[in-house]
């Protein structure tokens, strides 16, 4: 994260965690299919309030914990530097 913000590399950075996002979303649904009876045999069969979240949704926390929170504040930062590259008439790429 620190070497992206000294190399001026924020629309690769942004890129590298799209494609991360976009991968473990293809993971995630892969997962899904896999556990898919399963997931749901054990949510029918313990249906109480300690029943654990499905198989999607703890993916997507997983993610948000380990990634997500961690590259946040650098997240910011390289969006608003692209931000304010555009705004000043540099060129961005904006896929």
């Amino acid at each position: 994260v620190q070497q992206v913000q000294e190399k001026g590399l924020e629309e690769v950075f942004l890129k590298e965690m799209q494609r991360r996002w976009k991968n473990h979303q293809i993971m995630n649904r892969w997962l899904k299919r896999i556990f898919s009876y399963l997931d749901k045999c054990f949510l029918l069969q313990h249906n109480n309030s300690t029943l654990p979240q499905p198989l999607q949704e703890v993916g997507t926390h997983k993610f948000k914990t380990i990634i997500y929170n961690h590259c946040e504040p650098a997240m910011t930062q390289a969006l608003l530097s692209v931000i304010d590259k555009e705004r000043n008439g540099d060129d961005c790429d904006r896929s």
